[in-house]
């Protein structure tokens, strides 16, 4: 999974992200529902686990960027088409 990130441009080998945080919430949203990280549920949904992602990355407040695409535009983020690739 990293090893495709890093290969779509993503990210860079040492972790660095190179697009915006919303991407990397929707990322990790991705990666979270992926990997089985959480057994929480909240509204019928898988919860996210923020903190390895946080850790990884170096970046802080990745569920109030998730929050910015799913409930204040309601679109889902620029390039997210190459999460999904990843993903699918």
């Amino acid at each position: 999974m990293f090893r495709k990130a890093i290969s779509k441009g993503l990210c860079d080998e040492c972790y660095h992200w190179k697009h915006s945080k919303v991407l990397l919430a929707y990322f990790a949203d991705r990666a979270s529902e992926y990997l089985q990280l959480s057994k929480a549920e909240q509204d019928g949904k898988k919860k996210v686990f923020w903190k390895p992602f946080e850790t990884l990355f170096q970046v802080s407040g990745l569920s109030g960027a998730r929050n910015t695409y799913t409930n204040k535009t309601g679109i889902l983020p620029q390039n997210h088409k190459i999460v999904d690739a990843i993903f699918d």
